[in-house]
């Protein structure tokens, strides 16, 4: 049985020449461990490049690609593309279904990427103390436009969270929204709105700019994940019907909306702006019939993504009995889910998201990879990209491709996997950080 549907697509144009597609011979499934009797699904969307043999030559997808998917898509065969007689080279774009363990669901809840402007003013921000944010408030009232002045001044008031630190986040977000609302700092927990400002004029004033977004169908994802994350606290329904609208990219807009029902499940008014784990929740909210929709959602639904994402949600949770409830529909698929239903919200473990210009600077261990002799000999060259996951010990825990040569990737991942990182942290607890890392191959080295 195939396990993969294959939609051709030129990548170039061969100007008045007949191009015949690829065609499969032979697809070969990968071999899948066995705790894959439940699993999650990442729909990949991939460009294959197949050269003049029919043997595939390099890839780029938009979702990293595990080790054993890898070896089985590079065991593929085609027949290859014919301009006239002459067998070409050609890409073709792959819709490839990847497997995963719930073993790997948890994390699946929002995330947002830490840019190195924002950990720049973090650090900043640490030697603070209330004067010294008098002061920089001052220098942003001189000159607005002092984007990291700003983002200093968000990190302190997430640091020193407080009702007056809250109003000032929400200021922040509506300037950075207003003037770019793709901006990367408005998808974190810091620029998610406390309910109990509703009324005021910044909540009122994002509360209908995110709608209008939303309204306008834009297709960017960073403006989706921006706009719901402060609607999934202002107007969860508003939201959701803006996620089960994002067909194009459908395993994201499950993970943020396992997330949503479930805060809409438990009336959460409010988060842990460092964490972004649910920090305040109102009964009443509960009671509505959007959250009685959203719960019953949940504890019925076979979507792995759906059910995990809002567990995760709900660590630390401010609503054990849900949390619980949640927790026990996920061991009915998987007996070793576990998550925190008694922590405190503040207690609990991070996984971040930081660029790899960011955490390249953390390096301490990089040993250099092997050159494949025959694609040394072949003059194949390029980067492999990888998506990988660095341990709170700095070490690297996974590595999976995001693209580049095949020929290179069994010397650049084996490489990868002997780095060592200096350990990231957050309020001075290490964390483990999700993290794209590139491998350059050139003949001149």
């Amino acid at each position: 049985m195939r396990r993969s549907s294959v939609l051709f697509f030129l990548a170039f144009c061969l100007c008045g020449q007949t191009l015949v597609p690829p065609s499969i011979k032979t697809q070969v499934d990968p071999i899948y461990p066995p705790e894959l009797k439940h699993y999650l699904v990442d729909h990949a969307t991939a460009k294959l490049t197949i050269d003049d043999n029919g043997v595939p030559f390099a890839i780029e997808s938009n979702v990293q690609i595990p080790d054993n998917e890898v070896s089985a898509l590079r065991k593929w065969r085609f027949e290859p593309a014919r301009q006239g007689k002459k067998a070409v080279g050609v890409e073709i774009s792959l819709d490839l279904p990847v497997r995963r363990p719930l073993s790997q669901a948890d994390g699946l809840g929002r995330h947002w990427q830490q840019t190195k402007e924002y950990l720049d003013g973090c650090k900043t921000a640490r030697d603070l103390d209330e004067k010294g944010a008098a002061a920089l408030d001052q220098a942003i009232a001189r000159n607005p436009a002092d984007v990291q002045s700003r983002l200093v001044a968000v990190c302190y008031e997430e640091m020193h969270d407080s009702p007056a630190n809250a109003s000032g986040r929400l200021r922040q977000a509506r300037w950075f929204a207003e003037i770019k609302p793709t901006f990367e700092w408005l998808g974190g927990p810091g620029a998610t709105p406390r309910r109990e400002l509703a009324g005021t004029e910044d909540y009122e004033a994002l509360r209908n700019l995110w709608k209008q977004k939303l309204a306008g169908n834009s297709g960017d994802v960073a403006v989706l994940d921006n706009a719901t994350n402060f609607l999934r606290i202002s107007d969860p329904e508003d939201a959701a019907g803006a996620l089960l609208k994002a067909t194009k990219i459908p395993d994201h807009a499950v993970d943020l909306l396992g997330g949503l029902y479930a805060f809409a499940a438990s009336g959460v008014t409010a988060v842990n702006p460092s964490g972004g784990a649910p920090a305040a929740r109102d009964e009443k909210l509960a009671a509505a019939s959007f959250a009685v929709h959203a719960r019953e959602q949940l504890l019925k639904t076979e979507n792995m993504r759906l059910l995990f994402s809002a567990l995760d949600t709900m660590r630390g949770s401010v609503d054990p009995v849900f949390c619980h409830a949640l927790l026990d529909r996920a061991k009915e698929f998987y007996a070793e889910a576990h998550a925190d239903c008694d922590g405190a919200p503040e207690t609990q473990s991070q996984t971040l998201r930081i660029g790899g210009a960011v955490v390249a600077a953390k390096l301490i261990k990089s040993p250099h990879p092997v050159y494949p002799p025959d694609a040394k000999a072949r003059g194949i060259t390029g980067t492999v990209h990888f998506q990988a996951m660095i341990g709170h010990d700095g070490k690297i825990s996974d590595v999976e491709l995001l693209g580049g040569p095949f020929a290179l990737y069994d010397e650049a991942r084996a490489a990868v996997l002997k780095w060592e990182y200096k350990p990231t942290t957050l309020n001075g607890k290490p964390v483990d950080v999700i993290t794209t890392i590139d491998i350059n191959f050139a003949l001149n080295r």
